[in-house]
């Protein structure tokens, strides 16, 4: 009598991921009345790494794309990277690291493009329509990306894409210049504190900004090196969490401690971190931005000028159409039998993000870790919000409706630090922020201003 086998299957509860997270932000008081500290709630928030434990390396790469609905992409490219290393790829090719960047620095380009948009419509429109055809001619596919495999990339952009969307290179470069020119007119001051500790991002062996760098560095308030180059096998070593497996897990540098080593990535770490940028007309908007101090949306408005010229550069690579999609296996994936750990980065548009993975000798993800933007940035989010709060102190004397303004001042807080939250790219007033007070610090161990 032969048996059937009864399949595995496995539940997956939604309404863990989608979450109906409300964006709060939590005023803290002491006993005197006075403002201690002002927060974003971010432990509403999911972790997803628990659905690729147990996985194959095999599957992974469908998963990690479908983590994020607003970030798809620099998921997609960090897992990848990872997966480079678990495949024992001998490196990728040169045809994978040209889609895999045209992939990218599109991405970036579009998003910045759409955050734009409340400066001037028509180019802002006009430039994420021309970065949506890169991600398209790279990806193979509108949002959820098909592009990166282990070791390479799924296919080449074909020669009449790139023809086409070389043809529009320059004017989208133009409509990048024009948007920056349009933001330093209204933003050529300095915006905001100082931030009170570091930023990370990745450059290239130069110290230019490298979107898909594999180096990284980061940079103290007073301007000196706090790391100058590690590599991505160096990242357990460099980075912890003081809060290990929560939404909000404050990372910090492992040398400087939890108190001292609080850090931010995005637009503004990418600009202060880097010597320079490789693209001129960005590096001059950059020197620009450095000597007034600018914010982060003047920051974003020069990386999407970067990327528009990288973008421009890549377009004219001939790697990018022919060549090996996929660099040969040095072993198993796996490796050779052996668990290992191994991590992928990516500089997104929110910043720096970070998937590590630990493989266990049958080449199966036996723990993953994944640091996003959101989380390293929370700290700068923190400060951002207790400075806009401390300036309206009459406004949280009482749990009652917030004085006028301090939604409002609350709201451009948050869209300077971007969390990768719908909220934050929402008109002003239409944030929807829940504004708790409390008469006793609610979180102690709390993210503060440094």
């Amino acid at each position: 009598m032969l048996l059937t086998p009864v399949p595995v299957t496995r539940t997956v509860r939604l309404d863990r991921i989608v979450d109906d997270v409300t964006a709060r932000v939590v005023l803290s008081r002491g006993q005197a009345g006075d403002l201690i500290r002002a927060r974003f709630a971010l432990d509403g928030l999911p972790r997803v790494e628990e659905f690729l434990v147990g996985r194959a390396v095999a599957e992974v790469p469908t998963l990690v794309e479908r983590l994020c609905g607003l970030c798809p992409v620099v998921h997609h490219l960090a897992g990848a990277r990872a997966l480079d290393a678990l495949a024992g790829a001998a490196g990728t090719t040169p045809t994978a690291e040209t889609v895999r960047r045209l992939l990218l620095h599109g991405t970036v380009l579009e998003a910045h493009a759409r955050r734009l948009v409340e400066v001037s419509q028509t180019p802002a429109h006009a430039l994420r329509l021309f970065a949506r055809q890169v991600v398209v001619a790279a990806a193979g596919a509108r949002h959820v990306p098909r592009c990166a495999v282990p070791g390479g990339v799924r296919s080449a952009v074909s020669a009449d894409d790139r023809d086409a969307l070389a043809g529009r290179a320059g004017t989208a470069i133009q409509r990048a210049a024009d948007l920056l020119a349009q933001v330093e007119t209204r933003e050529g001051r300095a915006s905001g504190p100082v931030f009170a500790g570091h930023d990370v991002a990745l450059v290239d062996r130069t110290g230019a900004l490298d979107l898909y760098g594999a180096v990284l560095r980061a940079r103290a308030a007073d301007d000196e090196l706090s790391v100058e180059a590690a590599s991505p096998a160096e990242w357990a070593g460099l980075v912890a969490e003081s809060r290990p497996g929560a939404a909000a897990s404050r990372p910090f540098l492992r040398r400087l401690g939890p108190d001292r080593g609080g850090y931010r990535v995005g637009p503004v770490a990418q600009l202060r971190v880097a010597t320079h940028l490789s693209t001129p007309a960005a590096e001059s908007a950059r020197q620009r931005w450095a000597v007034a101090r600018g914010g982060a949306r003047w920051a974003r408005a020069v990386v999407a000028l970067h990327a528009a010229e990288v973008v421009h550069g890549l377009l004219g690579d001939p790697d990018l159409v022919a060549g090996t999609l996929v660099a040969p296996e040095t072993g198993p994936p796996g490796g050779s039998g052996q668990p290992r750990s191994v991590t992928g980065w990516v500089e997104g548009p929110r910043g720096l993000l970070v998937h590590c993975y630990r493989v266990d000798a049958g080449g199966v993800l036996s723990d993953a870790t994944i640091t996003t933007p959101t989380a390293q940035n929370e700290r700068w989010l923190a400060q951002l919000l207790t400075g806009a709060a401390r300036e309206r102190p009459t406004a949280i004397t009482s749990l009652g409706a917030p004085a006028p303004g301090l939604a409002e001042a609350l709201e451009d807080a948050v869209r300077e630090a971007d969390p990768c939250l719908p909220c934050s790219s929402r008109p002003t007033g239409m944030m929807g922020l829940r504004i708790l007070v409390g008469d006793v610090p609610t979180d102690p161990a709390g993210s503060g201003e440094g």
